[in-house]
């Protein structure tokens, strides 16, 4: 199904236990600046892409805190679903949700509940990079800012010219009939984010946009420090 105005829908995906964090909750609930991780990437979503539907995957032993959370902080949740045992099983829970409603070229962004300082220009990059090419659809990246070296399977390690890899960022934005097809293969190690799923069933590789340093990703307790100062 096509329509001539596509809706966008963002997937928040937030089921991962956390585990390098170290706090007793997954990060995606502990509190920065007096709210919730997940409230304030929730909330910076809906200030950027107001038009946009959302979609929330959570863990089913987390709903009773996250409603809990909601109570407190006088906020309403968006609809949600219940993630799988990896991001692969969340995200495909989220999107076989939408296949009763999304048509084929609507635009799907998937993002990380731990990413609460979502770029207007990121977003923008990449509608206009989905909606401009027929693709496998657009993630953000930024450079590499130290050094890296590749491990190799007997432990020795070599540097590599940093310049030829770029960290990829959230959210990921796909047309909805390319993204529900890629989360009908079985799932592989490999895929380690949406683009990689993209890619393996496609054959072809996504599009980049300039991403932003400020997009972090919450993994240690620093980084909330780190987070609400740029807050």
């Amino acid at each position: 199904m096509q329509t001539e105005n596509p809706q966008e829908y963002i997937i928040i995906v937030a089921a991962g236990t956390g585990s390098r964090f170290g706090a007793s909750v997954p990060k995606q609930y502990c509190s920065l600046a007096g709210e919730p991780v997940l409230i304030h990437t929730l909330k910076r979503i809906s200030l950027i892409m107001p038009a946009a539907t959302q979609l929330l995957v959570i863990s089913r032993e987390m709903e009773s805190l996250w409603l809990d959370l909601c109570r407190s902080h006088n906020f309403k949740s968006p609809e949600y679903t219940f993630g799988g045992s990896t991001r692969f099983h969340s995200v495909k829970a989220a999107l076989d949700m939408l296949a009763s409603r999304a048509a084929n070229n609507d635009i799907v962004y998937v993002h990380d509940a731990a990413r609460p300082l979502l770029c207007p220009h990121v977003v923008e990059r990449l509608r206009h990079s989905v909606a401009a090419d027929a693709g496998s659809g657009a993630v953000p990246v930024i450079a590499m800012a130290d050094s890296i070296r590749m491990l190799q399977p007997d432990g020795i390690s070599a540097a590599v010219d940093r310049n030829l890899y770029k960290a990829v960022q959230t959210p990921q934005a796909f047309r909805f009939g390319r993204i529900i097809r890629a989360y009908s293969q079985e799932f592989n190690d490999f895929f380690t984010d949406d683009a990689s799923v993209v890619e393996r069933y496609f054959r072809r590789p996504v599009d980049i946009v300039e991403g932003s340093p400020d997009t972090l990703k919450i993994t240690n307790a620093r980084d909330l420090a780190v987070v609400s100062a740029l807050l």
